[in-house]
C-alpha cells in the first residue's frame, strides 16, 4: 500500500531532540546527556479540492488515512492475530526533496476543517521515526546494499507501478466519452496502452533481476525511457493548445507529467550491466607459433564459424519496434515549444509509436 502526495504538504517540520536533563546549582549548571531522542515528523496540508484525474480531494484524504493510519493498524492486528510479529509491518516516509527516507509510526492523524477553506479536508500527521530506512540492519545487508543498492530499485519499481496506475486513470478519462482532439482520442488511448505494456514489462524484469538489466532487457529499459520522453514532449505540446477545453488541457498536462516521472524513474532507478565479450579467440597464429610459445590459430578459423555469432548473440527478443515508430520517437525528442502549433504532426507520430511497438508477454 502506498500513497503519493499529489500536492506537497503545506508544512513539513522535522524535530531532532536530545535526551538530557539540565540542573541548576549554585556553582553553575550541569547536564546529564543520554544520547539522541526520538525524531518526529509533522505534516500538514491538503490534497486539493479536485484531487486527481478521477479522484476528489475527499477521496485522496481517505486514501491517505487508509495508507498512513487505518491500514497500518489493520495489518499489524492481522499479523498479531495469526501469531506473527506485528513489527514486520513497516510504514516508510520518503521525501526526496529533503533527503528523508525513514521507517516511521503514526502517532496522530487529524482532520481539520476551516471556515476560510470550507471545501478542503486538511490533514495533520505526526510521525515518530524508528530508524533510517536506508540503513542496513546487519553486515550482510550492508554488503548487499553496497553491491546492488536494493532500496533504490525497489523504490523505482514501486514508482513505476504508480506511473502505470496514473496512466490507467488517463485511459479511463479518455473512455468517458470526452472529445479530446476529436478523432485523436483513439490514438492517445493506443499510445498509453503501449506505454503500459512497456513500463509493466520493465517493472516485471526489475522484480526478477533486482533492478539489474543486461542484454535484451537493457534494450527494453532504454527504449521505454525514450518512449516516455517522446510522449512527454508531445503531450506538453498538445496541452498548450488554448482552443481545447480546460479539463482536457489539464488531463493532457497531467499525463505528460506522468510520462516524465516514468522516464526519470527508469533512467535513475535501475542499473545496466555492460558485458565485454572475450576477443582472445579472434587472434590468429603469431609468427612464433611454429616454434612454441606463440598464439595458436584462431578457433573460429579452425571451426569455420563466424566470430560475430558468438560476440553479438541477439538472444530472445522481447521487443519489436518498427522503423516508423523509431522515427516518430526521434521526431518528438524536441523542445515542446517547437512542437506547439503542430498538433497534426504530434498525433501522427503518436499513432506510429502506439501501433509500431510490440512487447512479448
Amino acid at each position: 500500500m502506498q500513497f503519493t502526495f499529489a500536492l506537497r504538504p503545506e508544512e513539513l517540520s522535522v524535530t531532532d531532540p536530545t535526551r538530557l536533563t539540565t540542573n541548576q546549582t549554585l556553582g553553575g549548571a550541569w547536564t546529564d546527556v543520554f544520547g539522541r531522542g526520538i525524531r518526529t515528523i509533522t505534516l500538514t496540508g491538503n490534497n486539493g479540492w479536485r484531487g486527481g484525474l478521477l479522484q476528489s480531494g475527499e477521496d485522496m484524504f481517505l486514501s491517505l488515512r487508509q495508507a498512513v493510519y487505518d491500514g497500518w493498524h489493520q495489518r499489524r492486528r492481522l499479523l498479531l492475530a495469526s501469531g506473527q510479529d506485528p513489527s514486520a509491518v513497516e510504514l516508510i516516509f520518503t521525501d526526496n526533496l529533503d533527503g528523508i527516507h525513514d521507517v516511521v509510526v503514526p502517532r496522530t492523524f487529524s482532520l481539520h476543517r476551516s471556515r476560510s477553506r470550507p471545501l478542503l479536508m486538511q490533514y495533520s500527521i505526526q510521525l515518530d521515526v524508528l530508524r533510517d530506512a536506508t540503513t542496513a540492519l546487519s553486515l550482510s545487508d550492508e554488503i548487499t546494499d553496497a553491491l546492488s543498492n536494493p532500496l533504490r530499485w525497489l523504490l523505482a519499481q514501486t514508482g513505476l507501478g504508480n506511473v502505470v496506475t496514473m496512466l490507467g486513470q488517463f485511459q479511463d478519462y479518455l473512455t468517458q466519452g470526452l472529445n479530446i482532439l476529436g478523432a485523436a482520442r483513439g490514438v492517445l488511448a493506443q499510445l498509453v496502452d503501449t506505454a503500459i505494456q512497456l513500463f509493466q514489462g520493465v517493472a516485471d524484469i526489475a522484480g526478477e533481476t533486482e533492478g539489474i538489466f543486461t542484454g535484451q532487457n537493457s534494450l527494453l529499459l532504454e527504449f521505454s525511457t525514450q518512449y516516455a520522453l517522446a510522449a512527454t514532449s508531445g503531450l506538453e505540446a498538445l496541452g498548450a493548445d488554448s482552443t481545447l477545453p480546460m479539463d482536457d488541457r489539464i488531463a493532457l498536462m497531467q499525463a505528460a507529467s506522468t510520462f516524465a516521472d516514468g522516464a526519470c524513474t527508469m533512467a535513475n532507478g535501475f542499473n545496466v550491466n555492460q558485458t565485454i565479450p572475450l576477443i582472445t579467440p579472434l587472434f590468429g597464429a603469431s609468427m612464433c607459433s611454429s616454434t612454441g610459445g606463440g598464439d595458436a590459430a584462431s578457433q573460429f578459423m579452425l571451426d569455420n564459424t563466424s566470430p560475430f555469432e558468438s560476440m553479438l548473440d541477439p538472444g530472445t527478443s522481447i521487443l519489436t519496434v518498427s522503423s516508423g515508430a523509431q522515427a516518430a520517437i526521434s521526431g518528438l525528442r524536441l523542445d515542446p515549444l517547437l512542437l506547439i502549433g503542430h498538433s497534426d504532426d504530434v498525433i501522427s507520430n503518436f499513432d506510429a509509436m502506439g501501433n509500431g511497438v510490440q512487447v512479448a508477454a
